[in-house]
């Protein structure tokens, strides 16, 4: 019944050119996802092998580069004067 007696009466609303640009955007966007989902399923071994790559390559990294932001000599305290103009 709510389907009958409540229909839309409105004319729908002129879109504007950002919305069409965007639209656009945003379906090519959509396309290439598929694209390159289509690829990475069609070839999952290899998709595998490089992810487990990357993961052993940063554990690597992260055990080879040095971790220091901070200087050794460096105590972590601020030190503030004040001088009196007398």
């Amino acid at each position: 019944m709510c389907s009958r007696i409540l229909q839309n009466k409105r004319k729908p609303l002129k879109q504007t050119r950002f919305y069409y640009w965007s639209e656009k955007v945003f379906n090519s966007v959509i396309a290439w996802y598929g694209r390159t989902l289509t690829v990475v399923l069609r070839y999952r071994f290899i998709t595998l092998l490089v992810t487990i790559g990357t993961l052993v390559g940063t554990l690597l990294l992260y055990v080879v580069i040095p971790k220091g932001f901070f200087p050794v000599q460096d105590t972590g305290v601020i030190l503030g004067i004040k001088r009196s103009a007398a």
